[in-house]
């Protein structure tokens, strides 16, 4: 028989900024699940998130939102490290150690290369 025991782990979920908007979760929250309680609130995007993708290592999260932009977060500080302008909302999100795969609703997939994020080993 296996065990799991669960290591130090965080959540991510997006939240409404602004209760009348309705449906608009446009900032994430990464939690502490060992103590229940909120870390940081990430904030940048304008419109609703709709696809989040945290890299291998848990360090940088990537987060696609329907105001056409990806934005790549820094989980240690909370702080954006780089922004994408896309042609479309985000859909869905992959992402590998420095590769990044974004789904649009419009059927298109595009294909990024993240570069120049040894500030959270993943690059």
């Amino acid at each position: 028989e296996g065990s799991f025991k669960p290591g130090p782990c965080r959540c991510h979920r997006a939240r409404r900024q602004n209760r009348g908007q309705r449906g608009k979760y446009n900032t994430l929250i990464v939690w502490d699940l060992a103590t229940g309680k909120p870390l940081r609130t990430l904030k940048g995007h304008t419109d609703s998130v709709r696809a989040v993708a945290i890299a291998p290592d848990g360090r940088t999260a990537v987060s696609g939102s329907d105001d056409n932009t990806l934005i790549v977060w820094d989980l240690a500080t909370g702080k954006p490290l780089m922004r994408f302008a896309l042609v479309a909302p985000v859909s869905a999100l992959s992402l590998s150690r420095n590769r990044l795969v974004v789904g649009l609703p419009t059927g298109d997939v595009e294909f990024f290369e993240l570069v120049n994020l040894s500030s959270t080993g993943t690059g």
